[in-house]
């Protein structure tokens, strides 16, 4: 869930964006009586007399959902609610409403809120922004929704390269570094064991590659996915064993003569799958006699011949494979 907090000094304003039939808006609660924007705006104008000097009393929260997530509407109702206890709010001392748009793919709802009180008194809001990111990640928790990292964690996770972002532009496809970090965030949501941490990735098409010394002493973990290998510093710091074995456990003791022999397997496992597609791909690299020396991979698709020439540095040229042919001759 994400949260965006702006202060404004116009309520009717802000009522008008919250209700506003274009976005598909509805009105689904708060404390007050009004059904429209004149009617809140006039209710709001009340307890904004207490306090004439005060500059932007108007408060405005959005907390949107993931795309694809949806929740009803006393939900959102109960969500609003424990947002603003947890950002210090007395929702018995402050006019607030909700509205609900449906004209984005991601469920969202607004809040529009007095910061004057009923007595006066004002709502400060010192260090909002930061609040609603805690407040967001812990009601992501306890309503059981769909967990995003917080801004502590988006920080330990190391940036797609330049050319990672052209690739994933050109291809359609996820980086292999971003799919992989994804595969550890999704392992990682408890702690586990480093056998159940080792399994939980292989199931998600991730292999995980413990660096264990002869006497069974686990200094971190290497990661191969499709094809591609990475240190965890590659990935970024929260995946470095300094910070993985918070939340990944391994009893040395114990688990020592297990974890090497499982090593040894799983490394001579990628030697051969390295071996087998080198010599596939040496193989494919052989002019085709019966083809007048034509390379082989002339009869791959088109998107496989122009990957194939970027790496070998040929012409980048996707035509029929008459054409290609003719290009990595």
């Amino acid at each position: 869930m994400k949260a965006k907090v702006n202060r404004g000094n116009g309520f009717r304003g802000l009522a008008n964006y919250i209700l506003d039939s274009v976005k598909g808006a509805e009105l689904l609660g708060g404390n007050m009586s009004g059904k429209n924007s004149r009617e809140l705006a006039k209710e709001f104008a009340v307890c904004r007399k207490l306090r004439p000097n005060i500059n932007r009393p108007a408060w405005h929260v959005s907390l949107a959902l993931p795309a694809g997530e949806n929740i009803d509407d006393s939900m959102w109702c109960n969500v609003a609610q424990r947002f603003l206890e947890e950002m210090g709010v007395d929702i018995n001392m402050h006019q607030y409403f909700l509205g609900k748009h449906s004209d984005t793919n991601n469920e969202h709802i607004h809040i529009g809120l007095n910061r004057i009180g009923f007595n006066g008194e004002l709502y400060h809001g010192r260090n909002d922004v930061m609040l609603a990111i805690q407040a967001t990640h812990k009601l992501e928790k306890e309503f059981g929704l769909q967990l995003t990292p917080t801004f502590e964690e988006r920080k330990q996770e190391k940036s797609l390269t330049s050319n990672e972002i052209q690739m994933a532009a050109r291809t359609g496809e996820v980086p292999a570094r971003a799919a992989l970090q994804n595969i550890l965030n999704e392992a990682l949501t408890d702690k586990l064991d480093v056998f159940a941490f080792i399994e939980r990735c292989e199931a998600a098409g991730a292999t995980v590659i413990p660096n264990v010394a002869s006497t069974g002493r686990l200094n971190g973990f290497a990661f191969e996915y499709q094809g591609i290998k990475f240190k965890g510093s590659d990935l970024g710091a929260k995946y470095t064993y300094k910070n993985l074995k918070e939340v990944v456990i391994y009893e040395q003791d114990r688990q020592s003569a297990e974890l090497i022999a499982a090593a040894q397997t799983i490394k001579q496992r990628l030697n051969a799958v390295s071996e087998r597609d080198a010599a596939t791909e040496q193989q494919e690299s052989r002019p085709d006699p019966a083809g007048n020396g034509k390379a082989e991979h002339a009869t791959q698709s088109p998107d496989q011949r122009n990957e194939q020439s970027e790496r070998l540095g040929e012409v980048d040229k996707i035509g029929t494979s008459e054409e290609q042919g003719r290009a990595i001759e």
